[in-house]
């Protein structure tokens, strides 16, 4: 075993790898500067002793906390300004170009040995899916590699920074050095933000380099998980959760900046640890508010959903006081409150923000697709691309539209036995027009008129017995909320109800794996409030369920049979006692998992509810608008960035222009506008049917490796063998064979 020494195990054989690199391209700026057993010292890098003016906490603490961005006194703005600058150029200091230079000549050359465990440590958590257990970057038998897996190392901590610890403290707070703690949050400085750019572009391209064919199967893996990270940063997408798209510098991924500081009190149950007082908190978050950056892509639509959709503006003054205090007496939530919101205030007073659309160049879509694609794990080849994506989504479509058509056509036949109400013929007609029906998602509400064409009737025999089987049969709730109106009680009675349903479902039906589903329950919290959707908190598994739209049951089961798949994930991992054992949705599975499972496991679950055909039958049918929600918002999503003109005085803007594609699945109203505002979060709804798609053809997949005929492999049981991503690899198949045998 080779142990790193004063030099550094590199110098050994680093000779030839930088000869490499420097005869592939002269665009690299970072590796190409670091010479061949150049000696160094850890000494080298000496933390600059300016963090930035303090003193926002004393400019805020006499500000009442209503006060808007006009109100302030211009002195007051410009101090503001120039303490954000202050932090920023400290920032920059730490993690710019040359500070850079500076630390990856370190672990290269003259690594300490905190700095060596720090390494491993840190591949041994965040890259658990292709890394074992006792995995030494220093045995890796390719030089290359290894020396890209520190580049990929450094290159995390730059601007993973307080992600590396928090939301889920899967890592210490240890920074790159492997003895400091980590001291700040990623900060918008435009220097920095293009430094990590070209870090990361020179980074991938060198994994991209390396030959396949002399790497080890496992040194394979480890290249394609290295490249999928790389390529998403070299495009901008720095953060955990790239709602945003391919860049950190949009207004959907800046107004959830507060996200980083909020999270943080949650795990250190405080003010986090990162930060050495209160001044230190506002300081952090004044620089994320009052960046240098200037925003891309911004128009009425993007604005609206990063200050309207709760998956870009997702905390509320109500988070802020959960985390830090009442903001009408912690100064700090207070200031968080103001900075924030003074953000939002000075993007909407702006030209862009009110524009008509954006025309995306087609070097931003490529950008866009190869961070969403990178994010998701897969297109390493550059097989794919937007275009190539949204080629598929009409086959996809024509799927659903056939199926809901088989749906109406069951539900009429089941709510017409015989011919007594409508005749053979009449029933013939009905199903011809039916079957030419495009807007799938409203097929069960064009039954009616339907029947009526066949009869030459308005509301007659036929339409009154379907309306009568769907007003009995399928029962909706919830909707209709006026601004600031509390949950109704009975709404929430019914969906706690219904919530608990499932989890009794899920735990008898889970039970004897390694991981008890079951026991996780009582850590989930789970919350009813009017959004319209519902969201998972990545750091604890909390559940905020939405009952602002009025959906059927079979729709609420399905989110809720959705969501507590995150929950489990994250509420086990929020509880475990090492949470560096515990596996992670990851790439397609962060979302597919939740899809996947309401692809696999609802059908079964209504069945065992309902116990009635007719009533199944109904439901399945109604179950049409969900599916048009997520095809709808999925075109209405790439044909924006697809689209090529919005300027003529008959061209919708882009809010309509989504709003058009929703209708054109039958989403009318409030569904369109949902669909509207969610399609304009960045490139966040494609990850819905591609990423479900792919976790259930990799089950079956799996299935297949296993036993062809195993009737109980879904994403459930994957978390519950701690399997949470399927991977198509003969290890991971031998895990699961593993964990299913141990099953009783």
């Amino acid at each position: 075993m080779m142990r790193w020494g004063a030099v550094g195990w590199f110098a050994i054989v680093f000779s030839t790898v930088i000869y490499a690199q420097c005869a592939r391209s002269d665009e690299f700026k970072f590796l190409t500067r670091i010479e061949a057993g150049e000696k160094c010292s850890p000494m080298d890098w000496q933390t600059p002793k300016n963090t930035g003016e303090p003193g926002v906490f004393d400019l805020l603490k006499d500000i009442p906390e209503h006060t808007t961005w006009s109100e302030l006194p211009e002195k007051t703005k410009q101090r503001l300004k120039e303490l954000s600058d202050s932090r920023l150029a400290a920032f920059n200091a730490r993690w710019g170009r040359e500070a850079i230079l500076i630390k990856l000549k370190i672990l290269l050359n003259c690594p300490t040995s905190e700095m060596t465990t720090a390494i491993n440590e840190f591949y041994r958590v965040v890259y658990k899916l292709v890394i074992p257990p006792e995995f030494k970057v220093e045995e890796v038998k390719s030089a290359e590699l290894a020396r890209l897996m520190v580049s990929m190392y450094l290159g995390e901590y730059a601007v993973g920074r307080s992600w590396m610890t928090y939301p889920n403290g899967s890592l210490p707070n240890r920074d790159w050095d492997g003895q400091s703690v980590i001291d700040s949050v990623p900060l918008p400085d435009a220097k920095t933000y293009q430094d990590w750019k070209d870090y990361f572009m020179e980074v991938s391209g060198a994994i991209r380099s390396l030959d396949p064919q002399v790497l080890t199967g496992g040194e394979r893996s480890i290249r394609e998980a290295l490249l999928f990270s790389a390529r998403a940063k070299a495009e901008g997408s720095f953060s955990a959760d790239a709602y945003g798209g391919s860049d950190d510098e949009v207004a959907c991924h800046i107004v959830l900046g507060d996200a980083s500081i909020l999270l943080p009190y949650g795990l250190d149950k405080g003010r986090p640890k990162i930060f050495a007082n209160d001044d230190e908190v506002l300081r952090e978050t004044n620089a994320l508010y009052l960046p240098n950056i200037e925003l891309k892509w911004l128009d009425k639509g993007t604005f609206w959903a990063a200050t309207e959709n709760s998956l870009c503006n997702g905390f509320t003054d109500d988070d802020i006081e959960t985390y830090v205090g009442p903001v009408s007496t912690n100064q700090v939530a207070k200031g968080i409150k103001l900075l924030k919101a003074w953000w939002i205030e000075r993007v909407k007073a702006s030209a862009a923000a009110s524009s008509k659309c954006t025309i995306y160049s087609q070097a931003d879509r490529e950008s866009i697709w190869n961070a969403f694609s990178a994010d998701q794990q897969f297109n390493n080849d550059g097989s794919s691309s937007m275009v190539s994506y949204a080629a598929t989504l009409p086959a996809y479509a024509d799927e659903k539209r056939a199926r809901y058509r088989n749906a109406a056509t069951l539900a009429l036949q089941l709510s017409f036995p015989d011919n007594a109400v409508l005749s053979l013929s009449e029933r013939d007609a009905v199903i011809a027009r039916i079957n030419t029906e495009t807007e799938f998602g409203s097929i069960r509400d064009h039954v009616p008129a339907f029947l009526d064409l066949a009869q030459g009737t308005h509301n007659g025999p036929a339409a009154q017995v379907w309306r009568h089987n769907v007003d009995s049969k399928v029962l909706p709730f919830g909707g209709d909320y006026k601004p600031d109106e509390p949950v109704r009680p009975a709404d929430e009675a019914q969906i706690r109800s219904m919530f608990s349903e499932v989890k009794s479902w899920i735990g008898n039906r889970y039970r004897g794996y390694p991981i008890d589903v079951e026991t996780i329950f009582p850590t989930i919290t789970f919350k009813v409030t009017t959004d319209g959707g519902a969201t998972t908190s990545s750091s604890d598994g909390e559940i905020r369920f939405g009952i602002g739209t009025r959906r059927s049951r079979m729709e609420y089961y399905s989110i809720l049979l959705h969501e507590l798949r995150h929950a489990v994930t994250y509420a086990y991992r929020h509880t475990a006692s090492d949470v560096s054992k515990v596996a992670a949705d990851e790439g397609p599975a962060v979302e597919g998992s939740g899809v996947a499972v309401e692809d696999m496991l609802l059908e079964a679950f209504m069945r065992d509810v309902l116990k009635d055909d007719l009533a199944f039958a109904l439901y399945n049918l109604d179950y049409g608008i969900r599916d048009a929600r997520f095809v709808g918002t999925t075109e209405a999503t790439l044909q924006r960035y697809l689209r090529t003109e919005c300027l003529s005085s008959t061209s919708p803007d882009t809010i309509d222009f989504a709003k058009g594609i929703a209708n054109s699945y039958g989403l009318t109203g409030d569904l369109a506008t949902t669909a509207a505002l969610r399609s304009h979060a960045g490139t966040q709804y494609l990850q819905y049917i591609s990423s479900g798609l792919q976790i259930v053809q990799d089950i079956t997949f799996l299935k297949t490796q296993i036993a062809p005929n195993v009737t109980k492999l879904d994403p459930y049981v994957l978390f519950a063998c701690n399997l949470n991503t399927p991977r198509r690899d003969q290890a991971y198949v031998s895990k699961l064979k593993q964990c299913l045998a141990t099953v009783k």
